[in-house]
């Protein structure tokens, strides 16, 4: 559909999102290549500025996660977490969570788990 708008002559935007104007191939590579390692100074050198949104946060934090840049729940990285991953629950519809156990090879019963 790209290839044939732009055969059409209508302008087509590679930018990510509104933060960012890069594709995401490219703002991997840019990472890449400049070794930043926070959101932050991510969108601080190439971005527009601001918090992030729901495209771009994400796509930073993979990015991130193939650069092997740690664990993705501490310090700056940590607001670029789904809120389910980042408290381990599902947030419901009326704000509150639920959580679902793992309980290995059995079940839990009145008397207990077997």
């Amino acid at each position: 559909m790209t290839s044939e708008l732009a055969a059409s002559g209508i302008e087509v935007s590679k930018a990510l999102c509104e933060h960012f104007e890069l594709s995401r191939a490219e703002l991997f590579n840019a990472v890449r290549v400049t070794g930043l390692r926070t959101f932050s100074e991510i969108i601080e050198r190439h971005g527009r500025g601001g918090r992030g949104c729901d495209v771009c946060k994400p796509t930073v934090a993979s990015i991130l996660a193939s650069l092997d840049v740690g664990l993705l729940l501490d310090r700056d990285q940590a607001p670029l977490q789904d809120t389910n991953d980042h408290v381990l629950a599902n947030i419901q519809k009326d704000g509150t969570y639920s959580v679902v156990p793992r309980i290995a090879g059995g079940e839990i019963t009145p008397r207990g788990s077997s």
